[in-house]
């Protein structure tokens, strides 16, 4: 049967005048004065401008910039400082749908996880105060110094309710938390340990283009429907390497997608101006003997470690090595590092190119796997590992003798199955919006499941659980769940970090599904502060307003 393309519209975001303005913040010997525009000594720690465009694109827009003139320290809290005055009211609204949502589910209010994630970050301040010349641990306490300043700006703000500094950190764990309360459970010795999540988390593609002309780099986000308060981010951080280096880190300036409060993208989709594009599927540890031993000591949470990578790695490899240190064992991914400095047009791609790790509660495997985009000519991840080894450790070979034991393979899971056939398809940028989009679970038979009926939400590329039967159950279950976003980029977008997005959840292939709405949904009693209330959006190119002069992405690429 002959392919039909349907074009997509994109629409460029760009702003200028009042929609950009753009706000600076300078300091005192005592307090913080953020100003509408520049001071009149024309000396700023940070400057940016946040755009909230949530309910006419399903994003808001935000860009942070500092002063390299000024201590990184300095740097750090004041980005984290504007961050939080410029986005106070969407922080609240994503920590009561997230955070407060999480631990009212639970039965202690997460007062024994956040003393856990509390005792992790004195042995990180420990660690960051003993080896201040380290540069992964200098850069560690600016992150989290950049956190602080969020957490006080936001409560400066006295018309909002007050949030701990843990509460943001937890904002920033989102991904993690249901881990964390495992490693919890698994070390009582009185009690089971706790069913990890298990769902699916994200689809991806890196697609190399006919006659090696181009790579694509794309990823959704599959993840309850609660968390879709969504901020597109550019950071430009000229930080110093370690305290008493001179040189800058190589990402000093990155895009992503991401949330409110969020230092991180959380999805995880970053661009970096290292000239490597970074993204992320979720493995679910079916093996919950695995967190067993795990400690607040010795750990830093599998997010940090990602933004550290981001920030200091040159190529792939060394991004790896960065994120491999002090494994938590919490949001265990199939990370994968494409570096677009490797790349030349009409070109085989050189050893190098396309790196990935995966991580399980005390093991982290990592490997150059740039032969097999050369000789497929795409790379797909659908939360089944790669690696025989994690594959084995984590349980997904018991998970084979269910009755969707299919679903737990590498090469006979549904997505790998629809990866396979129609990667092909992808010949523009909106094709593969299209494919990342995909979902036409009723119809297609590479989409069935051992359930009533024989097909579930989730055997897509792009997930609608929330279609499932009502009285669905396993596979099929009807979860206000699903893929929520697209994130798209080439070679020539990423030379600007630029890159295209959807927000909320997909209407299928041909438009076949209904466009999500909460207040007709079945579910529209889960929290949703701040959210649309219809998502149906056309995909999204922002075009950055502020422009390093520490990084030309586009000299390297």
């Amino acid at each position: 049967m002959k392919n039909i393309l349907i074009p997509i519209f994109f629409v460029i975001i760009k702003f200028s005048g009042s929609k950009c303005h753009l706000f600076y913040t300078s300091k005192t010997s005592d307090q913080i004065i953020v100003h509408e525009r520049l001071p009149a000594d024309g000396d700023w720690v940070s400057k940016g401008y946040f755009n909230n465009s949530i309910n006419s694109t399903g994003f808001g827009y935000l860009e942070i910039e500092t002063n390299t003139l000024h201590d990184p320290k300095d740097q750090a809290f004041h980005a984290g400082y504007l961050e939080g005055t410029l986005t106070s009211q969407l922080i609240y609204s994503q920590w009561f749908n997230v955070v407060d949502f999480f631990c009212k589910q639970r039965s202690n209010d997460c007062s024994t996880l956040r003393k856990f994630v509390l005792k992790n970050k004195e042995w990180i301040e420990q660690q960051a105060e003993t080896k201040r010349h380290d540069p992964y641990w200098y850069q560690v306490n600016l992150f989290h110094t950049q956190l602080d300043g969020i957490c006080s700006a936001y409560n400066s703000n006295l018309q909002l309710p007050v949030l701990r500094c843990s509460d943001i950190l937890l904002i920033n764990l989102l991904f993690e938390l249901t881990d964390i309360q495992c490693i919890i459970d698994a070390n009582k010795t009185e009690t089971k340990p706790s069913a990890s999540d298990s769902s699916d988390h994200c689809s991806a593609l890196i697609k190399l283009m006919p006659g090696n002309k181009d790579v694509y780099f794309g990823q959704n986000t599959w993840i309850d429907y609660s968390v879709m308060l969504r901020i597109l981010k550019k950071y430009i951080l000229p930080f110093k390497t370690s305290e008493n280096s001179t040189s800058t880190i190589p990402g000093a300036e990155m895009s992503m997608s991401s949330y409110p409060g969020t230092l991180l993208s959380i999805d995880d989709f970053y661009l970096v101006s290292s000239g490597l594009a970074v993204t992320e599927t979720t493995n679910s540890v079916h093996n919950k003997a695995l967190f067993k031993g795990i400690g607040p000591e010795g750990i830093v949470w599998e997010g940090i470690r990602s933004m550290i990578a981001n920030r200091l790695a040159t190529d792939g490899e060394t991004w790896h090595k960065i994120f491999s240190q002090f494994n938590s064992g919490t949001c265990n991914n199939q990370w994968m590092v494409f570096d677009y400095n490797k790349f030349k047009p009409g070109e085989k791609l050189s050893e190098g190119s396309l790196w990935i790790s995966e991580q399980m509660p005390g093991k982290i495997v990592r490997m150059d796997v740039t032969d097999v985009l050369n000789d497929k000519g795409y790379w797909s991840s659908y939360n089944v590992p790669y690696s025989e080894e994690i594959y084995r450790i984590s349980g997904y070979a018991e998970k084979m003798l269910e009755p969707d034991g299919p679903w737990f393979s590498y090469t006979e899971t549904p997505r790998a199955k629809l990866f396979k056939r129609d990667h092909a398809t992808v010949i523009d940028m909106s094709s593969f919006m299209k494919l990342m989009r995909s979902n036409d679970f009723r119809n297609d038979d590479l989409a069935k499941c051992n359930c009533s009926p024989a097909y579930s939400g989730k055997g897509a590329i792009a997930a609608r659980e929330d279609l499932n039967p009502a009285d669905g159950n396993g596979m099929n279950e009807r979860l206000a769940r699903g893929a929520i976003d697209a994130k798209l980029t080439n070679r020539e977008l990423f030379k600007k970090l630029q890159f295209y997005a959807v927000a909320g959840p997909t209407t299928g292939t041909d438009n076949k599904l209904p466009v999500f709405r909460w207040s007709t949904s079945s579910f529209s009693h889960i929290p949703h502060l701040s959210h649309p209330d219809e998502f149906n959006f056309e995909p999204v190119l922002k075009e950055w307003s502020l422009r390093s002069v520490f990084q030309n992405v586009s000299e390297s690429v």
